[in-house]
Parts: structure tokens; C-alpha cells; sequence
């Protein structure tokens, strides 16, 4: 009766470590599923990124296919090109205004595209605006 006993305690243990064994495999399979899952979904937004930055890059390129020029007097005269670019993706995306501070005179600006207007922000006074192909030749 005892080595009864102990036979069927031996089949209960091997049977409760089976199970724990089978868990534990389809814990690991499961945890292997999710870092796969991890892999490509992490493969994926790489493969965004890459190309978000090559957009960005054409982007840039054609953008600098136009400059923006300001007024003064009976000629025109170049936005420095840092400003000149923000300008134009600005106006490619239909905004109505766009604003920024001289790094020249510190003053403050509002650009207002319908108009083709750049107004001192403290004085109010108007300037008339072009946007040109950028010829990349002239100096």
C-alpha cells in the first residue's frame, strides 16, 4: 500500500511538474511572440522614420526652390534664408500668417500670405513681399 501510495504521489508529482513545465513553455513562447511582435514593430517604425526623413529631405531640397523677398524702397531685397525657407513651407501648407523676430533688429514680424504683406508688429507699418525663384547663381 505505501509504495501504492508513493507510486501514485510519484505520478501526481510528475504530472504537477508536466503542467509546470507546460506553462512555463508556453509562458516562454508567449514572451517570445511579443519580443518578435516587439521586433517588427520596432522594424516597422524604423522603416517611418526612414522615410519621414528622406520626405524631409526632399522636402528641404524643394523648398529651397524659392526664396522670399521684402521691399525696400524701389527693390527688392532677400529674407535671410533660414526665415525665407521656414516662410515657404509655411505658405506651401496654406497657412495664412506666419511670424518671427529679426535677428537683425530684433524687431517682430507678421507675415500675412493673401496679402503679400509683412507687417512691424509695432509700428503696424506694411511692406510689400515677393516669393521667386531662387536663383542659386546670383550672389
Amino acid at each position: 500500500k505505501a509504495m501504492e501510495r508513493f507510486a501514485m504521489n510519484l505520478d501526481e508529482f510528475k504530472i504537477g511538474n508536466i503542467d509546470m513545465e507546460t506553462k512555463k513553455m508556453r509562458d516562454l513562447r508567449k514572451e517570445n511572440e511579443t519580443h518578435k511582435q516587439r521586433m517588427e514593430n520596432y522594424k516597422k517604425e524604423a522603416e517611418i522614420y526612414r522615410k519621414q526623413n528622406e520626405m524631409y529631405q526632399n522636402q528641404l531640397i524643394n523648398v529651397q526652390q524659392y526664396k522670399w523677398e521684402w521691399q525696400s524702397g524701389s527693390r527688392f531685397l532677400p529674407f535671410d534664408p533660414k526665415i525665407s525657407n521656414e516662410m515657404e513651407i509655411f505658405y506651401r501648407t496654406k497657412a495664412d500668417e506666419y511670424k518671427y523676430t529679426s535677428d537683425v533688429n530684433g524687431q517682430s514680424y507678421t507675415i500675412r500670405f493673401k496679402e503679400l504683406k509683412q507687417y512691424n508688429d509695432r509700428t503696424q507699418n506694411p511692406r510689400n513681399i515677393q516669393r521667386v525663384l531662387n536663383d542659386h547663381n546670383r550672389v
